[in-house]
């Protein structure tokens, strides 16, 4: 069974997260999207003993992201991180040193607009950079809800925009998710409409028309993201209950490998832990519910540790039989 054990935190961070090697030292990092006072992302380096140092250096981009990725936006080798905020859209382009130049992709919804739904990175053809996704509603013309893909090209610093996809309203049409649901090594996208889940299979072509997959009472129809991972090491994903834990347990998720038996594990905001067969409340395990998370293995023992905010900033070292 895994259990968690808190290692160390930070006071005042509160805002979302992303764990990956910021300077290139083969040592897992942790990046904030609101640190303690600041305007701009917190960096707390890592030492590799899953201890981070509370002294974390600020990178400023004048903003505080409310939803935050990383990923390889233009396959240069470097992480680089897309956010959204109450300015705008952005991705910020890392050097591999720590440093990231930020720049709007979209601009900030008009008045009583409403923010991004979803936000996703997704590879949904391998042979390209991944694409950073994100939903457009406004509330001036409530038929309105389109998917925006922002792309960069390989080795490039500029993005450029197409619309993907319309699916339903800005009142009905609630989030996405990503996932290889078959098999070929690139992303398909989950649509979640009320309680609807929907899919559409990607290809070179382009996204196919969808298809229903799945019925659920989501607790939280706004937020609660389209959890899919490979549960059963089958290659292929699977769409998740979001109240897979019980009742009211469901949110934004990570996804790694937290008991070290080398399938993927999801954690999902509130209190829940699946791994391959089980779901455990995290409170049981010595972990804790959040609001937001980052999961990576810090401490280099082979099972990821979790980095939790809600309110302040909190590593949780994961541990078991």
């Amino acid at each position: 069974m895994p259990c968690f054990t808190p290692s160390s935190s930070v006071s005042g961070a509160g805002g979302p997260i992303v764990v990956f090697d910021v300077n290139d030292d083969g040592l897992l990092d942790i990046v904030v999207g609101d640190g303690p006072g600041t305007l701009g992302l917190s960096v707390c380096l890592g030492d590799g003993s899953g201890v981070v140092d509370s002294a974390c250096f600020v990178e400023s981009i004048a903003d505080v992201p409310s939803r935050l990725v990383s990923g390889d936006l233009n396959d240069d080798g470097r992480v680089d991180l897309a956010f959204v905020s109450g300015n705008g859209v952005f991705a910020a382009l890392g050097d591999g040193d720590g440093n990231f130049a930020a720049q709007q992709l979209r601009a900030p919804p008009p008045p009583m607009g409403i923010p991004p739904r979803a936000f996703v990175l997704a590879r949904l053809n391998a042979a390209r950079p991944p694409v950073v996704l994100v939903e457009n509603g406004d509330r001036f013309d409530r038929n309105v809800s389109t998917v925006e893909a922002y792309a960069c090209e390989s080795g490039g610093v500029t993005f450029s925009s197409t619309t993907l996809l319309s699916v339903g309203s800005a009142d009905t049409w609630n989030t996405l998710g990503v996932a290889d649901a078959d098999g070929d090594g690139d992303d398909d996208v989950f649509e979640k409409e009320d309680s609807v889940v929907f899919l559409r299979t990607s290809s070179p072509e382009g996204l196919s028309g969808r298809t229903v997959v799945g019925f659920f009472s989501f607790p939280d129809p706004i937020s609660t993201d389209v959890l899919a991972f490979d549960r059963d090491d089958d290659g292929i994903a699977e769409l998740v209950d979001p109240e897979s834990c019980g009742e009211g347990v469901a949110g934004t998720f990570v996804l790694g490998d937290v008991d070290g038996d080398g399938s993927t594990d999801a954690v999902i905001a509130g209190d829940c832990l699946l791994t391959r067969g089980f779901a455990f409340h995290l409170a049981d395990l010595g972990g804790r519910g959040f609001a937001n998370a980052g999961i990576g293995d810090l401490d280099a023992d082979g099972r990821a540790d979790l980095v939790v905010t809600g309110p302040d900033l909190a590593v949780l070292r994961a541990g078991g039989d």
